[in-house]
């Protein structure tokens, strides 16, 4: 029996496949599709495999010797049991093959070797094994039973033991009375090695003097705002932030800003030399007065004053408006000059086409010769005018001039709605009459009887004259291959014998070569399209028909209706024949 793995795709080889005549020829040009490869699980009913039979399920590729490689997939094989597979093929013999499906475990343990079996002994050396047996060796386990082990009452001694693993307290060993929590887990400093711990305060640190002391300070952190929102400040401490900020800014702190020149409130000192200057201290002879203009301010705080505490805190820069004020005034520029790259050089280069220069951000896209207003506006004022336009659209041979051509063809008063639909409305009337004269006749249509009998009588020629005229012409004028006038001649013609050097006779029989076909419509002719008819007659009761011809190769086209024949029949006329 052949092992395959539960649930996992497998190639098997299917045959040998052999023809179904001979049961030895193998078929190597089957088409095995998996609509063709049915399987039983484990005794059930047979089903089509769920697996593609090669690419696309195109049909499963052939081996060799009328072996083929048949694909199953994880859905064709994940039923553990007995697995048959069969395929029957026109053309050859049937075949099919039996498989058992195991478990993954097993598939691995007996077959691949990765894996081992999963077993339960219940006997040992002729003895039966109950929970905690083996042999004649017995399991400890906790309890006052035979063979059993109670803590209680006696005591286990053991060696060593440096591997905790697996080991652990009950829940509920360690009680109260067993634990005091003010002598618990000293932290000592003597703990050195891989027992030290990294911390700090006394010896005499225990988990209730460090819990103690966290209770302490629990009531402080409340009043400390919490990232979101759901704590705020308390009020006593707000209250007292508030406090200190206020009296610092107004001992230390005085800013003023007074065009070029600036004035100390509390110190009654004018200072010159323009700009922003900070002031720090608190003397009214303004000996700790800081003169801080130009560059950042807050570097020249010196250390421990409160403006180097908020540079330090908020990194916070303050510069020269007069520095600032130089760079706009150097990158406006000037209407005098180029003042290239600045922003009244670029509004000279847009209103100036010469003498100006592009400013370099704009690159070769603006060129002021041409694309500045004056530029622009010379563009314009090349425009032709109005007047020189409409001369143009109405000179001859012009587009507008060939518009009013078709135009003037329009009538000047065209049909409404209602003359249009008036006219649709009397042709319907007239082609309602011509259908009731007509009458279908096969694809095509004719006139009714009662038409042509009340037909007006024309002014051609009577029917005496038009008979004459037909009648009365040369034979010679109707030779015209496919013409009824050729036509209607060779049939006359070659009533009875015809003309001719010698007497031909033809026959027709059925397919045993001896029954005569009579009244079979034999037609002649000189050529194999048989554009060129010569002879026309009908088989008697005899099959034959006689056709008086010149020698020569002669083409016979048979028809009678029931009869299909080959046309045309190749026959070489001579006096032989």
């Amino acid at each position: 029996m052949i092992y395959l793995k539960q649930s996992t795709a497998a190639t098997i080889k299917l045959g040998p496949f052999v023809d179904a005549t001979d049961g030895v020829t193998a078929e190597t040009g089957l088409t095995i599709q998996k609509a063709d490869v049915r399987l039983s699980k484990n005794g059930g009913n047979m089903a089509a495999a769920a697996a593609d039979q090669g690419e696309s399920d195109a049909g499963a590729a052939h081996d060799e010797l009328g072996y083929y490689d048949i694909s199953l997939g994880t859905g064709d094989t994940d039923t553990v049991g007995r697995l048959k597979v069969m395929v029957s093929e026109s053309g050859a013999l049937p075949v099919w093959a039996e498989y058992e499906v195991v478990p993954a475990n097993v598939f691995d343990s007996i077959v691949a070797g990765t894996d081992k079996l999963d077993t339960n002994a219940a006997e040992l050396g002729g003895t039966l094994q109950s929970g905690r047996d083996i042999g004649a060796s017995v399991l400890l386990s906790p309890g006052t039973g035979t063979g059993q082990i109670s803590l209680s009452s006696g005591a286990v001694t053991a060696g060593t033991v440096s591997d905790k693993t697996g080991y652990g307290l009950a829940d509920d060993a360690i009680t109260a009375a067993k634990f005091d929590e003010s002598t618990a887990f000293p932290l000592k400093s003597a703990d050195t090695g891989a027992t030290a711990v990294a911390r700090t305060g006394a010896d005499s640190d225990t988990l209730k003097t460090l819990s103690d002391e966290i209770a302490a300070q629990a009531s402080e952190l409340t009043k400390v705002p919490k990232s979101d929102g759901s704590t705020s400040w308390n009020d006593t401490a707000l209250a007292a932030v508030a406090a200190e900020v206020e009296e610092t800014l107004d001992s230390n702190w005085q800013l003023a800003l007074w065009g070029d020149d600036w004035y100390d409130q509390r110190a009654a000192h004018w200072f010159t030399n323009g700009g922003v200057r900070m002031i720090w201290g608190g003397q009214t002879d303004g000996s700790d007065i800081g003169d801080v203009s130009g560059g950042n301010p807050l570097a020249a705080f010196p250390a421990g004053s409160f403006g180097k505490k908020v540079d330090d805190y908020l990194n916070y820069s303050i510069y020269s408006v007069a520095s600032s004020v130089s760079s706009v005034l150097a990158k406006l520029g000037g209407w005098a000059g180029t003042t290239t790259d600045t922003i009244l050089g670029a509004f000279q280069a847009l209103f100036k086409k010469s003498g100006a220069t592009t400013p370099a951000d704009l690159g070769t896209v603006f060129d002021p010769a041409t694309d500045s207003l004056p530029a622009v506006y010379d563009k314009v004022a090349a425009l032709p005018t109005a007047s020189a336009i409409k001369t143009e659209l109405e000179a001859a041979g012009s587009y507008l001039e060939a518009i009013k051509a078709k135009t003037d063809n329009l009538p000047t008063d065209p049909a409404d709605d209602s003359d249009i639909d008036a006219a649709i409305a009397a042709l319907k009337t007239i082609l309602d009459k011509l259908d009731t004269a007509m009458e279908a006749d096969g694809a095509v249509y004719k006139f009714t009887k009662n038409a042509l009998e009340d037909a007006p009588s024309g002014g051609g020629d009577d029917a005496a004259t038009v008979a004459a005229a037909v009648w009365e012409e040369a034979k010679t004028d109707h030779t015209t291959a496919g013409t009824y006038g050729a036509y209607l001649d060779m049939a006359i013609s070659s009533i009875g014998t015809g003309t001719g050097d010698i007497a031909f006779t033809y026959t027709m029989t059925e397919d045993d070569e001896v029954t005569p076909i009579s009244g079979v419509t034999v037609k002649v002719s000189t050529d194999s399209d048989g554009a060129s008819m010569i002879r026309q007659g009908i088989t008697d009761a005899d099959g034959e028909v006689v056709f008086n011809m010149d020698a020569g190769t002669r083409y016979f086209w048979r028809y009678k209706d029931g009869y299909y024949f080959d046309n045309p029949d190749i026959e070489v006329v001579s006096e032989d024949a």
